[in-house]
């Protein structure tokens, strides 16, 4: 078991470091994990209750790279030989990890080039990677991925239908190894942009969601929207949680065991907001 880093070189390689379980933990030698002959970039790291450790990067020449794998086992004790879990001929552009209570691993990302498709793919702690990625959706504009403790993993994501700017989620039931609930869409608008959905569940299975919004000109809002799993088992319509005339270039929005919800976001001209909710 340990604490797991992933550092990238100046020769663009990917690497892990692992800290040993003792009274008093030192890392462990770094590990290349990259092809060093190859662009690798983005590592996204994901623990399992086990100690079950998971990396994925992105891996190939710049401008068209795939998204490899790689995970270390508490008795193991080394990294597994790096596995490619996106499909040949579709480049990655960004991606997600999240680990639920079950220790079954998920990453979700979208590609590169040409149509833009939402993909996800699973490694499961007692067989191994699914057999081959899903689609999830179409056209993602920003995405975010939550497990909760009894393993059931959310993704939630932008994208527009042709008709209508929508936020939507969709479930991997605990055990399963591909995304089986239905697409919800918790918010739709034929005319006000939305993008990059944050996503936070608590260990109750209560949730929030949090999107950027288009208001006109540079002027960007934030709105959110919870999921109540014990009386409501859907989503609250939409609130504002507040806005800049200068852009908003990042935000998140954790929710704790009690229910209570923060936002936090910052603006382009460099100064930051916080809203915090009960």
């Amino acid at each position: 078991a340990g604490l797991l880093a992933t550092t990238l070189t100046i020769a663009a390689s990917a690497c892990a470091v692992s800290v040993a379980h003792a009274a008093d933990p030192t890392w462990l030698p770094a590990v290349t994990l990259s092809d060093t002959s190859q662009f690798a970039l983005s590592p996204l790291g994901a623990a399992a209750p086990d100690g079950t450790a998971t990396v994925v990067w992105k891996q190939g020449p710049q401008d068209a790279q795939y998204l490899y794998a790689s995970t270390r086992t508490p008795d193991a004790g080394e990294w597994s030989t790096p596995q490619q879990i996106s499909a040949d001929g579709e480049y990655v552009n960004e991606a997600r990890i999240a680990v639920g209570g079950d220790g079954n691993t998920t990453v979700v990302w979208n590609n590169n080039g040409g149509s833009s498709f939402l993909k996800a793919r699973t490694y499961m702690r007692a067989t191994g990677w699914s057999p081959t990625t899903q689609t999830l959706d179409t056209n993602p504009g920003g995405m975010a991925i939550a497990a909760g403790d009894d393993g059931l993993v959310t993704v939630a994501f932008a994208t527009y239908t042709g008709s209508d700017h929508v936020v939507r989620t969709v479930t991997r039931s605990a055990g399963s190894d591909v995304f089986d609930g239905d697409l919800v869409d918790v918010t739709s608008s034929p005319t006000v942009s939305v993008w990059d959905p944050s996503l936070a569940y608590n260990a109750h299975g209560d949730g929030i969601v949090m999107w950027r919004v288009d208001l006109g000109g540079s002027d960007r809002g934030l709105r959110t929207a919870r999921y109540d799993h014990a009386t409501k088992n859907r989503w609250s319509d939409s609130a504002p949680v507040g806005h800049s005339a200068n852009g908003i270039s990042s935000a998140s929005v954790p929710i704790d065991d009690a229910g209570n919800a923060a936002a936090f976001w910052g603006t382009n001209d460099h100064k930051s907001a916080g809203y915090g909710a009960a």
